[in-house]
Order: C-alpha cells, then sequence, then structure tokens
C-alpha cells in the first residue's frame, strides 16, 4: 500500500518539475519542489494515520526517511536565494524530522512550522527506530556542508542532544559516528572541531570488537596500517565522509528491517564516565 503511494506521490512530483536533477542546482527549482514534497510528507502522514493497527511501520519511516532527505536538500538548496530567515528554516526542518518520524518532541512551544499537524493530533507515537531513522535521515542529506552551516549546526546539535548519550548497538555506533564526522565537516572553526571531536569520544567510547566483515570491509573508513583501528583515529583520520555515508546508506537498504534491529550490544563498562556531553552545554 505504501509503496504504490509513494510511486503514485513520485509520478506527480516528476510530472511537475520534468528533472529532479536541476533542483540540486537551480534554488528557484529546488523552492517548488520542496513545496510538493511537504504536501506529500503530509499525505503519507495522513494515510499512515487511518490504515489499521498491522500498518508496516517499518516501511513508513524507511520511505519518510527518504522522502524528508530529498526534502531537506530542496529546503537547502532553495535557501540560497530565499530572502527567509534561517532560524525559521532549521525550525521547520527540525520540526518534520521530529514529528514525521516519531520523535518524542519535549518543548512543543518551539514546534511552530507544523502546527496543523499538531491541531489535529497526527503527531506520531514514540518508536523504538525512530532515532535510527532520524540519524539515517541526515546520513542521506547530499547537502550537508559548511555552505548550510547555520541551518544545519543547530539541527545536528538539537539531535545530539536529544538522542541517547552512547550508542547501545554496533551499527548503532557507526549512525553515531557519522553523525559527528558530519557535525565537524559543517563547521569550520577548529576550536568547534576539537569539541565536537572530544564530544565524540566521550559518547562512542572504545570501538565495538562485534563489527562484521561486511561492516568493516564495506562501510567504516580503512585506517592506515601503523595505526590502531580505534574511535580516536577514525574521528582524526581524513576519508571522504559522503561517499561512506553512501555506502552505509546501501548497506542499510541491503539489509533491510534487520539493521534496525541488531542486538548487538556494545559493552559499556570501558567508556569514559559521563553523564552529559560538555559540547551540549555551549
Amino acid at each position: 500500500m505504501l509503496r504504490k503511494i509513494k510511486k503514485a506521490s513520485e509520478n506527480n512530483l516528476l510530472t511537475e518539475i520534468v528533472s529532479v536533477n536541476e533542483c540540486y542546482t537551480k534554488p528557484s527549482r529546488a523552492s517548488k519542489l520542496k513545496d510538493s514534497i511537504s504536501e506529500t510528507l503530509l499525505l503519507f502522514l495522513y494515510i499512515y494515520r487511518e490504515l489499521s493497527e498491522d500498518h508496516d511501520r517499518f516501511s513508513y519511516l524507511n520511505y519518510m526517511s527518504d522522502l524528508l532527505a530529498f526534502y531537506i536538500d530542496m529546503e537547502l538548496k532553495a535557501s540560497r536565494k530565499s530572502k527567509e530567515d534561517h532560524d525559521k528554516i532549521c525550525g521547520r526542518i527540525t520540526s518534520c524530522l521530529y514529528v514525521y518520524l516519531g520523535m518524542k518532541i519535549i518543548d512543543t512551544s518551539r514546534i511552530k512550522h507544523c502546527d496543523i499537524i499538531l491541531k489535529r493530533n497526527l503527531y506520531m507515537p514514540l518508536s523504538e527506530h525512530s532515532v535510527e531513522h532520524l540519524l539515517d535521515t541526515l546520513i542521506k542529506i547530499q547537502f550537508m556542508c559548511r555552505s548550510y552551516h547555520h541551518i544545519l549546526d543547530p539541527i545536528i546539535t538539537k539531535i545530539i542532544r536529544d538522542i541517547p548519550i552512547h550508542p547501545e548497538s554496533s551499527i548503532m555506533y557507526i549512525r553515531y559516528f557519522f553523525i559527528y564526522r558530519l557535525w565537524r565537516k559543517i563547521n569550520e572553526n577548529v576550536a568547534v572541531k576539537n569539541q565536537i571531536t572530544a564530544a565524540a569520544m566521550v559518547s562512542l567510547g572504545p570501538l565495538p570488537s562485534t563489527f562484521s566483515s561486511s561492516i568493516l570491509e564495506d562501510v567504516l573508513p580503512k585506517v592506515p596500517k601503523n595505526q590502531p583501528n580505534s574511535t580516536k583515529t577514525l574521528l582524526q583520520h581524513k576519508f571522504n565522509i559522503k561517499k561512506h555515508c553512501e555506502m552505509f546508506a546501501q548497506y542499510c537498504r541491503k539489509s533491510g528491517e534487520s539493521v534496525y534491529q541488531d542486538g548487538t550490544s556494545i559493552d559499556s563498562s570501558s567508556r569514559i564516565n559521563s553523564n552529559t556531553l560538555s559540547l551540549c552545554k555551549r
């Protein structure tokens, strides 16, 4: 059902704008498409809420994550020619991420751009897989770069504050690792980069010993042979972050639902003892 709806929505979008590729280069095109995607996201949420109790939440979150990543790219590209305040764009994107992926909103007074959803009681219940899909959505964003720092940095900062401090499984370790590296990527200030690295060290802890061979070979960057394969090395190692994020997204698609049910927990005994991340207080 959701697959058919997604296909129909994609066809409708493509009839309005001939080339999606143009939207990645032309802000005016991106502006038109983002409005259409916004309507599609709301439609998906309406339909999902109307389905029976045995609806496929995993498929819903997967499709929503893909659409949200595309929508955020269009918001970012459209902002290049828009006079709209960056804080407003940031707030709208954050609201969409939290509402459509079913994250718990602690302070609803900050949600100013999804009033129609909240007023009609369409807010998604918190799901055990919402955090995974939230992070995956950020990893899929194509325009995760310094040019959009003023919009992306507050979004990532809030998400880091809201999610659990430590990853609970080896696959979540990878998600956290990529988010911290992307966060560093969009910041130019060296002092801030160092703060992010320090926060990542506290959050991630030692490199898990439970990674599968496919993760080590196909997803994580390879460190030089003369350096230890550790969290610190991975955080400082230079590699093509965009390429590896795409590889991880492909890995998740191939693995299907199992990648969101990874029960391989991480031993927390060797983590740095910290109740809060100092960076999140800045």
